[in-house]
């Protein structure tokens, strides 16, 4: 899509039967694809000349089936959408250091909220505050510091128990 995604086109997909990322799927399917795992390219790349011709690139490390968006790209969306900011999660190692990341001159910030991730990692955690009436500010803090992350051991965890015969959920305990 040359122009970025419109919200109003997003919100019209419905969503898909699996969120699990892949190469192959519906239209819909690779949308969600997008909004969940695509990542902002890695500042080391940015300067690179070569990075910076197009709106996405391949990323790898996601499995080859999720893209790395350029400055160029996040800009489409947000011209496209008459936005200023986009704040995203779900990227454990970019926000490693303090629970949120700013890239792209402040128009992205990347937070992650969850303290011990996957159980092993002593991680910072952040949250966002968003202030303001027709003067909107948005504040990034660091919710936890990596060394109190232990005591949260377990917290995110959950277990579902699903009833064999109907397949139905009985029970999520946290």
């Amino acid at each position: 899509m040359e122009k970025g995604w419109s919200i109003a086109s997003l919100n019209a997909v419905s969503k898909p039967a699996s969120l699990a990322p892949s190469k192959r799927g519906t239209p819909a399917e690779r949308a969600f694809n997008e909004i969940m795992w695509n990542d902002p390219l890695p500042s080391k790349l940015r300067k690179k000349s070569r990075y910076q011709k197009h709106k996405y690139y391949v990323n790898r490390k996601r499995g080859g089936h999720c893209n790395f968006f350029t400055e160029s790209g996040l800009k489409a969306f947000l011209e496209t959408n008459n936005l200023s900011m986009v704040v995203r999660g779900h990227q454990f190692r970019h926000t490693q250091r303090r629970g949120f990341q700013h890239d792209f001159n402040g128009a992205l910030l990347t937070v992650f909220s969850s303290s011990n991730y996957c159980g092993s990692e002593k991680n910072n955690t952040g949250y966002v505050h968003v202030k303001g009436g027709t003067d909107v500010q948005v504040l990034a803090h660091t919710l936890r510091k990596a060394n109190d992350a232990e005591k949260y051991r377990g917290f995110n965890l959950l277990k579902i128990v699903v009833d064999e015969r109907t397949k139905a959920v009985t029970q999520v305990a946290f």
